[in-house]
């Protein structure tokens, strides 16, 4: 196993620079006030956008603002008006 100096000094062995370089490239982070500008963006769209699964496909904001009863009461309302949507559509139909 190489110590850490080898592994520093092999030319395969992503440096600083290069790893500074990727940043740059793919996130388009130049400084610091640019990464945490990023970061506060990715926390913002995960709290208050994403639907995480493991709560019920509800944001954690609404998860901790205690919005999830009504929430799934809502999405039960909108599937049952659905289901007659269909159910009336399908006796039309014969």
């Amino acid at each position: 196993m190489k110590t850490l100096q080898e592994r520093a000094e092999d030319p395969y062995f992503p440096t600083r620079q290069s790893i500074d370089s990727l940043y740059n490239r793919f996130f388009g982070i130049e400084t610091l006030p640019d990464a945490w500008r990023l970061a506060k963006a990715y926390v913002e769209h995960y709290n208050n956008v994403h639907l995480n699964s493991a709560i019920g496909y509800i944001t954690p904001k609404n998860m901790l603002a205690g919005y999830q009863q009504e929430i799934q009461a809502e999405r039960d309302r909108k599937l049952e008006a659905a289901r007659e949507q269909r159910k009336n559509r399908r006796q039309r139909a014969t």
